[in-house]
Protein backbone atom coordinates (compact mmCIF):
# COMPACT_ATOMS: atom_id res chain seq x y z
CA UNK A 1 0.00 0.00 0.00
CA UNK A 2 1.20 3.51 -1.15
CA UNK A 3 -0.39 4.93 2.62
CA UNK A 4 2.13 3.74 4.60
CA UNK A 5 4.47 5.36 6.96
CA UNK A 6 7.93 4.93 6.92
CA UNK A 7 8.10 3.01 9.66
CA UNK A 8 5.36 1.00 8.28
CA UNK A 9 8.09 0.13 5.48
CA UNK A 10 10.60 -0.36 7.64
CA UNK A 11 8.63 -2.71 9.69
CA UNK A 12 7.61 -4.83 6.23
CA UNK A 13 11.03 -4.79 4.65
CA UNK A 14 12.61 -6.64 8.16
CA UNK A 15 9.82 -9.26 8.05
CA UNK A 16 11.80 -12.56 8.10
CA UNK A 17 9.72 -15.83 7.90
CA UNK A 18 6.41 -12.95 9.08
CA UNK A 19 8.40 -11.85 12.30
CA UNK A 20 10.68 -8.94 13.07
CA UNK A 21 13.92 -9.97 15.08
CA UNK A 22 14.87 -7.70 17.85
CA UNK A 23 18.07 -6.77 16.38
CA UNK A 24 16.01 -5.52 13.37
CA UNK A 25 13.53 -3.78 15.67
CA UNK A 26 16.45 -1.78 17.09
CA UNK A 27 17.48 -0.54 13.68
CA UNK A 28 14.42 0.89 13.25
CA UNK A 29 14.18 2.29 16.67
CA UNK A 30 17.72 3.88 15.86
CA UNK A 31 16.95 5.06 12.42
CA UNK A 32 13.67 6.57 12.66
CA UNK A 33 14.40 7.82 16.39
CA UNK A 34 10.99 6.85 17.98
CA UNK A 35 10.22 4.73 21.06
CA UNK A 36 9.05 0.92 21.59
CA UNK A 37 5.79 2.15 22.26
CA UNK A 38 5.67 4.47 18.99
CA UNK A 39 6.88 1.10 16.79
CA UNK A 40 3.62 -0.68 18.40
CA UNK A 41 1.23 1.67 17.49
CA UNK A 42 2.72 1.59 13.70
CA UNK A 43 2.60 -2.20 14.38
CA UNK A 44 -0.73 -2.33 15.10
CA UNK A 45 -1.84 0.51 12.92
CA UNK A 46 0.06 -1.87 9.52
CA UNK A 47 -2.27 -5.17 10.98
CA UNK A 48 -5.32 -2.45 10.24
CA UNK A 49 -4.08 -1.44 6.96
CA UNK A 50 -2.65 -4.81 5.56
CA UNK A 51 -5.53 -6.96 7.01
CA UNK A 52 -4.64 -10.51 6.12
CA UNK A 53 -1.67 -10.15 3.89
CA UNK A 54 0.70 -12.40 4.14
CA UNK A 55 3.63 -9.87 4.03
CA UNK A 56 2.76 -8.36 7.05
CA UNK A 57 4.66 -8.94 10.26
CA UNK A 58 2.72 -11.60 12.58
CA UNK A 59 5.00 -10.51 15.48
CA UNK A 60 7.55 -8.40 16.80
CA UNK A 61 10.54 -10.07 18.98
CA UNK A 62 11.20 -6.29 21.28
CA UNK A 63 14.44 -6.08 23.29
CA UNK A 64 14.81 -7.01 26.50
CA UNK A 65 15.90 -4.77 29.17
CA UNK A 66 16.74 -5.97 32.21
CA UNK A 67 14.63 -5.10 35.70
CA UNK A 68 17.29 -2.95 36.81
CA UNK A 69 17.98 -1.04 33.75
CA UNK A 70 14.21 -0.64 34.10
CA UNK A 71 14.47 0.65 37.08
CA UNK A 72 16.91 3.00 36.33
CA UNK A 73 14.83 4.69 33.61
CA UNK A 74 11.80 5.02 35.93
CA UNK A 75 13.62 6.23 38.53
CA UNK A 76 15.42 8.89 36.47
CA UNK A 77 12.19 10.16 34.83
CA UNK A 78 10.69 10.41 38.67
CA UNK A 79 13.47 12.41 39.42
CA UNK A 80 12.89 14.15 36.42
CA UNK A 81 9.29 15.05 36.93
CA UNK A 82 9.91 15.83 40.88
CA UNK A 83 12.42 18.72 39.74
CA UNK A 84 9.38 20.29 37.45
CA UNK A 85 6.99 19.72 40.13
CA UNK A 86 9.62 21.84 42.45
CA UNK A 87 9.65 24.61 40.08
CA UNK A 88 6.28 24.76 38.99
CA UNK A 89 5.59 25.30 43.33
CA UNK A 90 8.05 27.74 43.07
CA UNK A 91 7.17 29.30 40.19
CA UNK A 92 3.47 29.60 41.94
CA UNK A 93 5.05 30.87 45.19
CA UNK A 94 6.70 33.76 43.12
CA UNK A 95 3.27 34.64 41.15
CA UNK A 96 1.29 34.45 44.54
CA UNK A 97 3.35 36.92 45.64
CA UNK A 98 3.25 39.15 42.52
CA UNK A 99 -0.31 39.04 42.62
CA UNK A 100 0.03 40.17 46.93
CA UNK A 101 2.24 43.08 46.01
CA UNK A 102 0.23 44.01 43.02
CA UNK A 103 -3.02 43.90 45.65
CA UNK A 104 -1.67 45.98 47.48
CA UNK A 105 -0.20 48.40 44.99
CA UNK A 106 -4.35 48.88 43.52
CA UNK A 107 -5.92 49.44 47.57
CA UNK A 108 -2.83 51.97 47.59
CA UNK A 109 -4.08 53.59 44.18
CA UNK A 110 -7.32 53.26 44.91
CA UNK A 111 -8.04 54.64 47.63
CA UNK A 112 -5.66 57.70 46.34
CA UNK A 113 -8.35 58.13 43.79
CA UNK A 114 -10.86 58.22 46.02
CA UNK A 115 -9.14 60.89 48.10
CA UNK A 116 -8.88 63.04 45.23
CA UNK A 117 -11.99 62.53 44.53
CA UNK A 118 -13.65 63.56 47.20
CA UNK A 119 -11.57 66.92 47.69
CA UNK A 120 -13.39 69.92 48.33
CA UNK A 121 -14.48 72.40 45.67
CA UNK A 122 -11.59 74.78 46.94
CA UNK A 123 -9.04 72.34 46.62
CA UNK A 124 -10.02 71.05 43.16
CA UNK A 125 -9.22 74.62 42.51
CA UNK A 126 -5.74 75.04 43.90
CA UNK A 127 -5.33 71.37 42.87
CA UNK A 128 -4.08 69.98 46.01
CA UNK A 129 -4.29 66.98 47.76
CA UNK A 130 -5.93 66.28 51.35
Amino acid sequence: PENLTQVQRSLLNAVKQGVVPHTEVENILTIHDIKVSDLMREYERLGAIMGQDQRAPREIVVPEISLLAHEEAVQTIVEVHDRKIRQLEADITRMNNEIESLNSKLTVETQEKKMLQNRGLFARILNRKK
